[in-house]
């Protein structure tokens, strides 16, 4: 840099500090927007989740895992309830409901599923190991999403 006149020195300084800025900013951009959107989805889940939550009746859930069947009138009743979530917010792909296995509570029975093709539906009563998914778990003490979505 002894040959370049002062000009050109402080076009490279102001050039380099100048990227850096605009890398150190972009940077910060990024991981901003990226959390905000986050914490989009998941309150925009936790509502949903909830309002699923406020049109299922429990009992009515509950008599189903005793007696009922899959793709029965009573299963199909609160699936159609699930549906109407699930097509109202484009954001959740798939909803179903699930309880505690009374042996293990780590292990989720699945419940009703909003998925019409039978094939692809989680079935009633297939099991869950939730083990690795504390948020999961923690659903039944009230509204959560995980912090980790994606």
């Amino acid at each position: 840099m002894t040959g370049m006149s002062i000009r050109a020195r402080l076009l490279i300084i102001f050039t380099a500090l100048f990227t850096v800025v605009f890398v150190g900013a972009t940077f910060w951009f990024y991981h901003y927007a990226t959390r905000r959107a986050m914490d989009d989805l998941r309150q925009n889940l936790i509502v949903s989740a909830s309002t699923a939550a406020e049109m299922i009746d429990a009992d009515e859930h509950n008599q189903l895992f005793e007696y009922g069947e899959d793709g029965d009138d009573q299963y199909e009743a609160i699936a159609e309830g699930l549906r109407m979530v699930r097509d109202a917010n484009p954001k959740v792909m798939d909803i179903y409901t699930a309880v505690r296995s009374e042996n293990d509570p780590n292990i989720l029975l699945i419940g009703v599923s909003a998925e019409e093709d039978e094939d692809e539906r989680l079935a009633l009563w297939d099991e869950y190991d939730a083990s690795a998914s504390p948020q999961m778990l923690l659903a039944f003490d009230g509204p959560t999403a995980d912090d980790d979505i994606g």
